[in-house]
Protein backbone atom coordinates (compact mmCIF):
# COMPACT_ATOMS: atom_id res chain seq x y z
CA UNK A 1 0.00 0.00 0.00
CA UNK A 2 1.24 3.50 -0.85
CA UNK A 3 2.94 5.18 2.14
CA UNK A 4 1.08 8.46 1.65
CA UNK A 5 -2.22 6.57 1.67
CA UNK A 6 -1.17 4.68 4.82
CA UNK A 7 -0.32 7.99 6.48
CA UNK A 8 -3.74 9.29 5.48
CA UNK A 9 -5.40 6.21 7.03
CA UNK A 10 -3.34 6.68 10.20
CA UNK A 11 -4.51 10.28 10.60
CA UNK A 12 -8.13 9.39 9.83
CA UNK A 13 -8.16 6.51 12.34
CA UNK A 14 -6.69 8.75 15.01
CA UNK A 15 -9.47 11.30 14.44
CA UNK A 16 -12.33 8.80 14.19
CA UNK A 17 -11.35 6.26 16.88
CA UNK A 18 -8.86 8.09 19.11
CA UNK A 19 -6.34 5.27 18.68
CA UNK A 20 -2.65 6.17 18.66
CA UNK A 21 -0.89 4.44 15.75
CA UNK A 22 2.85 4.23 16.41
CA UNK A 23 5.50 3.84 13.73
CA UNK A 24 6.02 0.20 14.73
CA UNK A 25 2.28 -0.42 14.29
CA UNK A 26 2.17 0.55 10.60
CA UNK A 27 2.55 -3.06 9.44
CA UNK A 28 -0.34 -4.15 11.67
CA UNK A 29 -2.41 -1.22 10.38
CA UNK A 30 -1.86 -2.20 6.75
CA UNK A 31 -2.82 -5.83 7.39
CA UNK A 32 -5.96 -4.75 9.29
CA UNK A 33 -7.03 -2.41 6.48
CA UNK A 34 -6.55 -5.09 3.81
CA UNK A 35 -8.51 -7.59 5.91
CA UNK A 36 -11.43 -5.18 6.35
CA UNK A 37 -11.42 -4.25 2.64
CA UNK A 38 -11.81 -7.94 1.84
CA UNK A 39 -14.50 -8.44 4.51
CA UNK A 40 -16.57 -5.48 3.30
CA UNK A 41 -16.32 -6.49 -0.36
CA UNK A 42 -15.01 -3.09 -1.43
CA UNK A 43 -12.76 -2.89 -4.48
CA UNK A 44 -10.25 -0.20 -3.55
CA UNK A 45 -8.37 1.48 -0.72
CA UNK A 46 -10.05 4.79 -1.47
CA UNK A 47 -13.52 3.26 -1.21
CA UNK A 48 -12.66 1.86 2.19
CA UNK A 49 -11.24 5.19 3.33
CA UNK A 50 -14.48 6.88 2.32
CA UNK A 51 -16.40 4.30 4.39
CA UNK A 52 -14.25 4.98 7.45
CA UNK A 53 -14.76 8.70 7.03
CA UNK A 54 -18.54 8.30 6.83
CA UNK A 55 -20.32 9.43 10.01
CA UNK A 56 -23.34 7.20 9.40
CA UNK A 57 -24.18 4.13 11.51
CA UNK A 58 -22.45 1.94 8.91
CA UNK A 59 -19.34 4.09 9.00
CA UNK A 60 -19.19 4.13 12.80
CA UNK A 61 -19.64 0.35 12.92
CA UNK A 62 -16.72 -0.09 10.51
CA UNK A 63 -14.58 2.20 12.67
CA UNK A 64 -15.21 -0.16 15.59
CA UNK A 65 -14.42 -3.24 13.50
CA UNK A 66 -11.09 -1.80 12.40
CA UNK A 67 -10.25 -0.58 15.91
CA UNK A 68 -10.83 -4.11 17.23
CA UNK A 69 -8.10 -5.40 14.88
CA UNK A 70 -5.63 -2.77 16.10
CA UNK A 71 -5.76 -3.65 19.80
CA UNK A 72 -4.32 -6.73 21.49
CA UNK A 73 -6.46 -8.61 24.00
CA UNK A 74 -3.96 -9.85 26.60
CA UNK A 75 -5.52 -10.99 29.86
CA UNK A 76 -5.33 -13.63 32.56
CA UNK A 77 -6.93 -14.30 35.92
CA UNK A 78 -5.91 -12.01 38.80
CA UNK A 79 -3.54 -10.05 36.57
CA UNK A 80 -1.31 -7.76 38.67
CA UNK A 81 -1.25 -9.46 42.06
CA UNK A 82 -0.64 -6.22 43.94
CA UNK A 83 -3.72 -4.51 42.54
CA UNK A 84 -5.90 -7.55 43.24
CA UNK A 85 -4.60 -7.72 46.81
CA UNK A 86 -5.59 -4.07 47.19
CA UNK A 87 -9.05 -4.88 45.83
CA UNK A 88 -9.43 -7.90 48.13
CA UNK A 89 -8.08 -6.31 51.32
CA UNK A 90 -9.15 -2.66 51.07
CA UNK A 91 -11.26 -1.45 48.15
CA UNK A 92 -13.96 -4.13 47.91
CA UNK A 93 -14.42 -4.54 51.70
CA UNK A 94 -14.88 -0.76 51.96
CA UNK A 95 -17.45 -0.72 49.16
CA UNK A 96 -19.26 -3.78 50.54
CA UNK A 97 -19.51 -2.20 53.99
CA UNK A 98 -20.73 1.06 52.48
CA UNK A 99 -23.41 -0.67 50.38
CA UNK A 100 -24.38 -3.22 53.04
CA UNK A 101 -27.68 -1.55 53.99
CA UNK A 102 -28.94 -1.48 50.43
CA UNK A 103 -27.20 -4.74 49.48
CA UNK A 104 -26.24 -3.37 46.11
CA UNK A 105 -22.87 -3.50 44.33
CA UNK A 106 -22.09 -2.38 40.77
CA UNK A 107 -18.73 -3.23 39.16
CA UNK A 108 -17.52 -2.62 35.59
CA UNK A 109 -14.50 -4.18 33.88
CA UNK A 110 -13.89 -1.91 30.86
CA UNK A 111 -11.80 -3.44 28.09
CA UNK A 112 -12.20 -6.90 29.60
CA UNK A 113 -10.90 -8.85 26.57
CA UNK A 114 -11.77 -12.56 27.04
CA UNK A 115 -13.29 -12.13 30.50
CA UNK A 116 -10.59 -13.16 32.96
CA UNK A 117 -10.70 -9.81 34.79
CA UNK A 118 -14.48 -9.59 35.47
CA UNK A 119 -14.55 -13.27 36.45
CA UNK A 120 -11.68 -12.61 38.89
CA UNK A 121 -13.77 -9.81 40.40
CA UNK A 122 -16.76 -12.15 40.62
CA UNK A 123 -14.65 -14.72 42.51
CA UNK A 124 -13.52 -12.03 44.96
CA UNK A 125 -17.10 -10.86 45.50
CA UNK A 126 -18.24 -14.46 46.03
CA UNK A 127 -15.59 -14.96 48.72
CA UNK A 128 -16.06 -11.59 50.43
CA UNK A 129 -19.89 -11.53 50.65
CA UNK A 130 -21.35 -14.66 52.30
CA UNK A 131 -24.94 -13.68 51.48
CA UNK A 132 -24.18 -12.50 47.94
CA UNK A 133 -27.29 -14.27 46.60
CA UNK A 134 -29.37 -11.71 48.50
CA UNK A 135 -27.55 -8.77 46.94
CA UNK A 136 -28.31 -6.84 43.78
CA UNK A 137 -24.79 -7.41 42.48
CA UNK A 138 -23.92 -6.39 38.92
CA UNK A 139 -20.55 -7.22 37.39
CA UNK A 140 -20.31 -6.02 33.80
CA UNK A 141 -17.54 -6.78 31.32
CA UNK A 142 -17.22 -4.79 28.10
CA UNK A 143 -14.87 -4.86 25.15
CA UNK A 144 -14.77 -3.57 21.58
CA UNK A 145 -14.15 -7.08 20.19
CA UNK A 146 -17.23 -9.25 19.84
CA UNK A 147 -15.02 -12.31 19.26
CA UNK A 148 -13.36 -11.80 22.66
CA UNK A 149 -16.73 -11.40 24.35
CA UNK A 150 -17.97 -14.68 22.84
CA UNK A 151 -15.01 -16.47 24.39
CA UNK A 152 -15.66 -14.72 27.70
CA UNK A 153 -19.28 -15.88 27.76
CA UNK A 154 -18.18 -19.48 27.21
CA UNK A 155 -16.12 -19.47 30.42
CA UNK A 156 -13.61 -21.96 28.97
CA UNK A 157 -9.89 -21.21 29.33
CA UNK A 158 -6.49 -22.72 28.70
CA UNK A 159 -3.48 -23.12 30.97
CA UNK A 160 -2.02 -19.71 30.01
CA UNK A 161 -4.93 -17.86 31.64
CA UNK A 162 -3.92 -19.18 35.09
CA UNK A 163 -0.30 -18.08 35.31
CA UNK A 164 -1.02 -15.70 38.24
CA UNK A 165 -3.89 -17.55 39.90
CA UNK A 166 -3.62 -17.97 43.72
CA UNK A 167 -3.31 -21.57 44.87
CA UNK A 168 -6.64 -23.28 45.34
CA UNK A 169 -8.65 -20.94 43.10
CA UNK A 170 -8.42 -23.14 40.01
CA UNK A 171 -9.29 -26.28 41.98
CA UNK A 172 -12.32 -24.64 43.59
CA UNK A 173 -13.83 -22.68 40.71
CA UNK A 174 -12.82 -24.59 37.55
CA UNK A 175 -13.38 -28.07 36.20
CA UNK A 176 -10.72 -29.54 33.94
CA UNK A 177 -11.86 -31.21 30.75
CA UNK A 178 -9.65 -32.19 27.80
CA UNK A 179 -6.84 -29.75 28.56
CA UNK A 180 -9.33 -26.91 29.10
CA UNK A 181 -10.74 -25.41 32.29
CA UNK A 182 -14.45 -24.65 32.59
CA UNK A 183 -15.49 -21.93 35.03
CA UNK A 184 -18.10 -22.77 37.66
CA UNK A 185 -21.58 -21.86 36.47
CA UNK A 186 -22.40 -19.78 39.55
CA UNK A 187 -19.46 -17.48 38.80
CA UNK A 188 -20.31 -17.25 35.08
CA UNK A 189 -23.85 -16.20 35.93
CA UNK A 190 -22.58 -13.32 38.07
CA UNK A 191 -21.06 -11.53 35.05
CA UNK A 192 -22.76 -9.93 32.06
CA UNK A 193 -20.92 -9.05 28.86
CA UNK A 194 -21.67 -6.50 26.18
CA UNK A 195 -19.82 -4.69 23.41
CA UNK A 196 -18.67 -1.14 24.13
CA UNK A 197 -16.51 1.48 22.47
CA UNK A 198 -15.08 3.58 25.30
CA UNK A 199 -14.59 6.62 23.10
CA UNK A 200 -17.47 6.37 20.64
CA UNK A 201 -20.35 5.05 22.75
CA UNK A 202 -22.29 7.34 25.11
CA UNK A 203 -22.09 6.73 28.86
CA UNK A 204 -23.11 7.04 31.61
CA UNK A 205 -26.28 5.56 30.17
CA UNK A 206 -29.31 3.82 31.68
CA UNK A 207 -29.86 1.93 28.43
CA UNK A 208 -26.42 0.30 28.48
CA UNK A 209 -26.40 -0.24 32.25
CA UNK A 210 -23.26 1.88 32.52
CA UNK A 211 -24.16 4.21 35.38
CA UNK A 212 -23.71 4.63 39.13
CA UNK A 213 -20.76 2.21 39.31
CA UNK A 214 -19.06 1.51 42.65
CA UNK A 215 -15.89 0.23 41.00
CA UNK A 216 -14.49 0.52 37.48
CA UNK A 217 -11.40 -1.32 36.29
CA UNK A 218 -9.96 0.08 33.06
CA UNK A 219 -6.45 -1.34 33.00
CA UNK A 220 -3.94 -1.46 30.14
CA UNK A 221 -6.48 0.17 27.83
CA UNK A 222 -5.36 3.79 27.68
CA UNK A 223 -2.02 2.74 26.15
CA UNK A 224 -3.80 2.41 22.79
CA UNK A 225 -5.22 5.94 22.77
CA UNK A 226 -3.93 9.42 22.04
CA UNK A 227 -3.87 12.06 24.74
CA UNK A 228 -7.08 13.80 23.68
CA UNK A 229 -8.99 10.51 23.68
CA UNK A 230 -7.57 9.52 27.09
CA UNK A 231 -8.83 12.76 28.61
CA UNK A 232 -12.32 12.28 27.15
CA UNK A 233 -12.58 8.64 28.23
CA UNK A 234 -11.37 9.47 31.75
CA UNK A 235 -14.06 12.12 32.04
CA UNK A 236 -16.78 9.67 30.94
CA UNK A 237 -15.56 7.02 33.40
CA UNK A 238 -15.53 9.58 36.22
CA UNK A 239 -19.14 10.54 35.54
CA UNK A 240 -20.13 6.86 35.43
CA UNK A 241 -18.88 6.30 39.00
CA UNK A 242 -21.14 6.83 41.96
CA UNK A 243 -19.84 9.37 44.52
CA UNK A 244 -17.12 7.64 46.53
CA UNK A 245 -16.66 4.97 43.85
CA UNK A 246 -13.22 3.91 42.63
CA UNK A 247 -11.47 3.83 39.26
CA UNK A 248 -8.45 1.54 38.93
CA UNK A 249 -6.23 1.86 35.85
CA UNK A 250 -2.96 0.32 34.75
CA UNK A 251 0.11 1.74 36.48
CA UNK A 252 0.79 5.29 35.32
CA UNK A 253 -1.90 5.41 32.63
CA UNK A 254 -3.60 8.59 33.89
CA UNK A 255 -0.67 10.56 35.24
CA UNK A 256 -1.12 13.39 32.78
CA UNK A 257 -4.89 13.66 33.15
CA UNK A 258 -6.36 15.97 35.78
CA UNK A 259 -10.11 15.68 36.34
CA UNK A 260 -11.94 17.47 39.11
CA UNK A 261 -14.23 14.49 39.71
CA UNK A 262 -11.30 12.14 40.40
CA UNK A 263 -9.16 12.26 43.54
CA UNK A 264 -5.94 10.18 43.38
CA UNK A 265 -5.37 7.95 46.44
CA UNK A 266 -2.05 6.29 47.11
CA UNK A 267 -1.71 2.77 48.48
CA UNK A 268 1.48 0.68 48.63
CA UNK A 269 0.13 -1.61 45.93
CA UNK A 270 -1.20 0.99 43.51
CA UNK A 271 -2.55 4.44 42.85
CA UNK A 272 -6.35 4.50 42.47
CA UNK A 273 -8.87 7.28 41.81
CA UNK A 274 -11.89 8.04 43.98
CA UNK A 275 -14.96 9.84 42.66
CA UNK A 276 -15.40 13.10 44.57
CA UNK A 277 -18.60 13.40 46.60
CA UNK A 278 -19.60 16.92 45.61
CA UNK A 279 -17.88 18.56 42.68
CA UNK A 280 -19.27 20.53 39.76
CA UNK A 281 -19.79 18.27 36.76
CA UNK A 282 -17.08 18.95 34.16
CA UNK A 283 -17.80 19.75 30.55
CA UNK A 284 -17.57 16.96 27.99
CA UNK A 285 -14.63 18.77 26.42
CA UNK A 286 -12.40 18.13 29.47
CA UNK A 287 -8.93 19.09 28.28
CA UNK A 288 -5.78 17.12 28.86
CA UNK A 289 -3.06 19.40 30.25
CA UNK A 290 0.28 19.57 28.48
CA UNK A 291 3.05 17.27 29.74
CA UNK A 292 5.04 20.18 31.12
CA UNK A 293 2.00 21.26 33.14
CA UNK A 294 1.61 18.06 35.15
CA UNK A 295 2.98 16.97 38.51
CA UNK A 296 2.07 16.10 42.07
CA UNK A 297 3.77 18.07 44.85
CA UNK A 298 3.76 18.20 48.63
CA UNK A 299 5.39 20.21 51.38
CA UNK A 300 8.86 19.13 52.39
CA UNK A 301 8.94 17.00 55.51
CA UNK A 302 5.44 15.57 54.90
CA UNK A 303 4.52 11.88 55.02
CA UNK A 304 2.59 10.08 52.29
CA UNK A 305 0.34 7.79 54.32
CA UNK A 306 -1.32 4.70 52.93
CA UNK A 307 -4.60 5.64 51.24
CA UNK A 308 -3.71 9.33 51.25
CA UNK A 309 -5.53 11.59 48.83
CA UNK A 310 -3.02 13.17 46.45
CA UNK A 311 -3.70 16.70 45.31
CA UNK A 312 -2.24 18.92 42.64
CA UNK A 313 -0.90 22.46 42.76
CA UNK A 314 -0.59 25.30 40.22
CA UNK A 315 2.67 25.81 38.41
CA UNK A 316 5.00 28.63 39.41
CA UNK A 317 6.27 31.07 36.81
CA UNK A 318 9.55 29.26 36.17
CA UNK A 319 11.37 27.38 33.46
CA UNK A 320 11.11 23.67 34.27
CA UNK A 321 11.83 22.01 30.93
CA UNK A 322 15.40 21.07 31.79
CA UNK A 323 14.14 18.98 34.72
CA UNK A 324 11.16 17.52 32.87
CA UNK A 325 12.66 14.10 32.20
CA UNK A 326 13.64 13.53 35.81
CA UNK A 327 10.31 14.82 37.15
CA UNK A 328 8.34 12.55 34.83
CA UNK A 329 10.40 9.56 36.00
CA UNK A 330 9.70 10.41 39.63
CA UNK A 331 6.03 10.97 38.86
CA UNK A 332 5.64 7.59 37.20
CA UNK A 333 7.28 5.89 40.16
CA UNK A 334 4.20 6.61 42.27
CA UNK A 335 2.07 4.36 40.07
CA UNK A 336 4.34 1.36 40.57
CA UNK A 337 4.48 -0.97 43.56
CA UNK A 338 5.93 0.67 46.65
CA UNK A 339 9.30 -1.04 46.34
CA UNK A 340 10.07 1.20 43.35
CA UNK A 341 10.50 4.17 45.69
CA UNK A 342 13.53 2.54 47.28
CA UNK A 343 15.36 2.69 43.96
CA UNK A 344 14.96 6.42 43.34
CA UNK A 345 18.33 8.14 43.25
CA UNK A 346 17.40 11.72 42.42
CA UNK A 347 15.33 14.21 44.45
CA UNK A 348 11.95 12.81 45.40
CA UNK A 349 8.48 13.58 44.12
CA UNK A 350 6.64 15.93 46.44
CA UNK A 351 2.92 15.82 47.08
CA UNK A 352 0.87 18.99 47.65
CA UNK A 353 -1.77 20.06 50.11
CA UNK A 354 -4.70 22.30 49.30
CA UNK A 355 -8.42 22.10 48.59
CA UNK A 356 -9.52 19.98 45.65
CA UNK A 357 -7.76 19.02 42.46
CA UNK A 358 -6.74 21.94 40.31
CA UNK A 359 -4.89 21.99 37.01
CA UNK A 360 -1.59 20.31 37.92
CA UNK A 361 1.93 21.22 36.96
CA UNK A 362 5.45 19.84 36.77
CA UNK A 363 7.59 21.22 39.58
CA UNK A 364 11.31 20.57 39.97
CA UNK A 365 11.63 18.76 43.29
CA UNK A 366 14.91 20.26 44.49
CA UNK A 367 16.78 19.49 47.66
CA UNK A 368 14.56 16.57 48.57
CA UNK A 369 15.09 12.91 48.99
CA UNK A 370 12.77 9.92 49.11
CA UNK A 371 12.89 7.25 51.76
CA UNK A 372 10.67 4.28 52.49
CA UNK A 373 9.72 3.05 55.93
CA UNK A 374 9.57 -0.65 56.70
CA UNK A 375 5.88 -0.44 57.52
CA UNK A 376 4.65 0.57 54.08
CA UNK A 377 4.43 4.37 54.51
CA UNK A 378 6.39 6.58 52.18
CA UNK A 379 8.25 9.41 53.92
CA UNK A 380 9.38 12.48 52.04
CA UNK A 381 11.88 14.61 53.88
CA UNK A 382 13.91 17.71 53.18
CA UNK A 383 17.68 17.69 53.39
CA UNK A 384 19.15 19.82 56.16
Amino acid sequence: MDQDLLRSFKELISVRTGLRIRVEDIGTLEKAILKRIKSTGLSSDEQYRALLNNETDIGRLEQKELAALLTVGESYFFRDRGQFELLKDRILPELIARRGNRKRLRVWSAGCSTGEEPYSLAILAHELVPDLKDWDAVILGTDIKEESLDKARSGVYGEWSFRMVPSGIRQEYFKEKKNAFILDRKIREMVRFRRNDLLGDPFPSDESGLYDMDLILCRNVFIYYGRDAISRIAGKLARTLSPGGYLMTGHGELFFVAHELLRPRMFPESLVYERAETVREPAVEDRMPAVEDVCLTAPAGSHVAEGAVLKASPAPATDVKKDLGHDIARLRAFSRPARTLKRLKRPGLLLPEGPGISRPSILPARRAQTSASVKGQRTISKRP
